[in-house]
């Protein structure tokens, strides 16, 4: 924003609409709009918004209705009733999702009768340590991966009858645990 400044009428002017002057009631969702209606006009560059002026909101378009020190460009004059606000960059940049790594201790290789299937890798990894997360990578949820020499161990979400997250050493089922819990 430059504070008391406007490139006034001698630029292209999109469209204006009548908002609260600075300071009073609604003025900041106002301005918010306007901003937003700005973005929305693929022409629009800059708006100028009233401090007091004349209560309008001034959509603006061309490359000599920019005024940035940033972008380094300038136009107008100073205005005391005016704010005017300059679009730096129309690309909405949202951060990247993200998700926190787990880390897994006293996990251990069941070798019961109940658990008949149980394989040993031979390596002595149990599948503790911190597994990587990355986000949505499987069925929709959060996967998460641990590398240990050769063996690669997976914790990801399983449909099916019974949905379940499911702890995984190069393509064998190691653990798993019946759950509707978004993450493991």
């Amino acid at each position: 924003v430059t504070e008391r400044w406007n490139c006034g009428s001698g630029y292209s002017n999109i469209s204006s609409h009548v908002k609260a002057v600075t300071g009073t009631a609604g003025s900041v969702d106002d301005r918010r709009w306007c901003a937003a209606r700005c973005v929305a006009v693929e022409d629009c560059v800059a708006f100028s918004y009233p401090h007091p002026g004349d209560g309008r909101c001034w959509l603006k378009s061309g490359d000599d209705a920019r005024m940035s020190s940033r972008l380094r460009t300038t136009c107008g004059a100073v205005d005391s009733t005016t704010d005017y606000y300059t679009m730096l960059e129309r690309k909405v940049s949202c951060p990247k999702a993200r998700c926190a790594d787990i880390f897994v201790v006293g996990a251990s290789m069941l070798n019961t009768s109940e658990c008949s299937n149980a394989r040993s890798d031979g390596t002595g990894s149990d599948g503790n340590g911190v597994y990587v997360c990355s986000v949505a990578a499987y069925n929709g949820k959060n996967a998460y991966k641990l590398v240990e020499g050769f063996l690669t161990w997976e914790m990801r979400w399983e449909l099916g009858p019974m949905p379940k997250w499911v702890l995984s050493g190069n393509g064998h089922y190691r653990y798993f645990v019946a759950s509707t819990a978004g993450e493991p």
